[in-house]
């Protein structure tokens, strides 16, 4: 059984959902307009410091990873966010195949509301999320373990590479959180 001798993870850079939360803490709600409430969030762009984050990645992994022969392999998320970060890495190769596995959670109804009314709407939901937070899933949307199975599949995918191949996977913190889970074999208690 082959295993990558570099497993890098990176996650996306500032995107449009980054945003309006960090305004939105601030006071600042001008971001969640109708039209950005509609929107799933794999729509959601990178902004001007995503792409200026995401490029000063690519030169880092350049400097770091390219004088051995780089990355054999590259697999990005398929929201929009993690595919453009992809992109401005600006690596020589390869070039990055996109892949399910490694989604965000999907946030399902506690997503598309404005910050003030999901803490009204989803007060319940989100604090049965401190009771289990392995297992909870939010209304029509996924579950944290359903991560962890999904990195699980993606990691058998890359027991078919070849020895000391290095591996580059572009993502988001709770895809990550879950490699780590994963990787460290913690318990969902320990979770």
């Amino acid at each position: 059984m082959a295993k990558p001798i570099d497993l890098v993870f990176v996650r996306h850079g500032e995107a449009e959902g980054n945003r309006a939360r960090k305004l939105a803490k601030c006071g600042d709600h001008s971001a969640y307009t109708p039209e950005f409430l509609k929107r799933h969030s794999s729509s959601y762009r990178l902004t001007d410091l995503g792409i200026e984050q995401a490029e000063t990645t690519g030169a880092w992994l350049r400097e770091e990873f390219y004088g051995n022969g780089g990355f054999r392999i590259c697999k990005a998320s398929e929201y929009k966010r993690a595919a453009e970060t992809c992109a401005y890495l600006d690596l020589p190769y390869p070039k990055c195949d996109l892949t399910a596995l490694l989604t965000e959670r999907d946030w399902g109804d506690v997503d598309r509301n404005h910050p003030a009314e999901r803490d009204t709407l989803f007060r319940q939901v989100l604090e049965d999320r401190k009771e289990e937070p392995f297992f909870w899933q939010q209304p029509n949307g996924g579950a944290f373990m359903t991560i962890c199975i999904r990195i699980i599949l993606l990691f058998m995918q890359l027991e078919a590479v070849e020895d000391n191949a290095s591996v580059l996977l572009v993502a988001h913190l709770e895809v990550m959180r879950a490699a780590s889970v994963v990787i460290e074999r913690w318990s969902q208690e320990h979770f």
